[in-house]
């Protein structure tokens, strides 16, 4: 299993990247492989190590895609970027950038690709100068399926991408942008641009976030309470630009969070992987 290692290797170099100032998040997604652990190790390993190298601002992206029968391990960074013309260059041993700062990367590389061979792996990179670099191997998928024993918790679901997300937002270009960037995340988006379209929904969501002002004469507070009705095992956030005492005497806002407008990706990441226990006793 992919996700472990990465969690893993994210711990361990997570000291490294907060004396450079910068983040490393690991993406929705999960896939399993087999294949020599080790040596999947130092690849990802070699990859993490330059892009904390060479990243001066931002952070690096783990992530897992499944592409047909591949799984496609990446790790994507924020940092200068590597010329098209360069980009073969940097795997052929002992040969690095005439502009890089530092040494090791051509070597690392040529490693990399050798190594890579012998798992019947592909290493790929793609990268655009002042944008970032994407370094990625590919391996096919295991047929072996993971034993669940019990039930995933919600914030785990998070992780893996595997949440339904209700949006419900009277304001179509407000409810697109966030479908947008959680769709990018992997999750089940279903979208909603009133009271009645939601309720329409059913109870076919994990989590649902709600605005306040819906523009009809019920708000997103009643909404919340009927959707409950339906669905009392989801979890529930208010998304609101409105002065808190709006809202904050009505009943109904038990054990909702209260997400204030406008929401930053941070703060929606950090609502989505929080235990339901901790979710539901506090407010953002």
């Amino acid at each position: 299993q992919v996700r472990p290692l990465l969690l893993e290797l994210r711990e361990t170099f997570a000291p490294l990247a907060h004396e450079k100032g910068l983040s490393i998040r690991i993406g929705p997604g999960d896939a399993i492989v087999e294949t020599d652990a080790g040596l999947l190790r130092s690849i990802i390993q070699n990859f993490l190590s330059n892009a904390i190298r060479y990243t001066t601002k931002g952070g690096i992206l783990l992530g897992v895609r499944r592409r047909g029968g591949m799984a496609r391990i990446d790790v994507i960074d924020t940092g200068p970027g590597i010329p098209a013309d360069k980009q073969k260059q940097i795997f052929r041993e002992f040969e690095r950038l005439a502009n890089s700062n530092e040494g090791g990367i051509g070597l690392g590389l040529a490693i990399v690709e050798r190594t890579a061979r012998v798992l019947n792996a592909r290493v790929s990179l793609r990268s655009r100068e002042s944008r970032g670099s994407r370094f990625s191997i590919s391996l096919p998928l295991s047929n072996v399926a993971p034993e669940l024993t019990e039930p995933v918790p919600l914030h785990e679901r998070a992780s893996l991408g595997q949440l339904g997300v209700l949006i419900v937002d009277d304001d179509l270009p407000n409810c697109e942008a966030m479908e947008s960037y959680l769709a990018a995340l992997g999750y089940r988006i279903v979208l909603a641009t009133s009271a009645a379209d939601a309720l329409a929904v059913g109870g076919d969501f994990d989590v649902a976030l709600i605005d306040f002002n819906l523009g009809d004469k019920e708000d997103g507070l009643w909404l919340i309470a009927r959707l409950r009705e339906r669905n009392p095992n989801a979890s529930y956030a208010l998304v609101t630009a409105a002065r808190p005492n709006e809202y904050s005497a009505r009943p109904e806002l038990a054990n909702v969070s209260v997400l204030h407008k406008p929401v930053s990706a941070a703060d929606l990441e950090q609502w989505l992987h929080t235990d339901p226990k901790t979710l539901m006793s506090s407010q953002i």
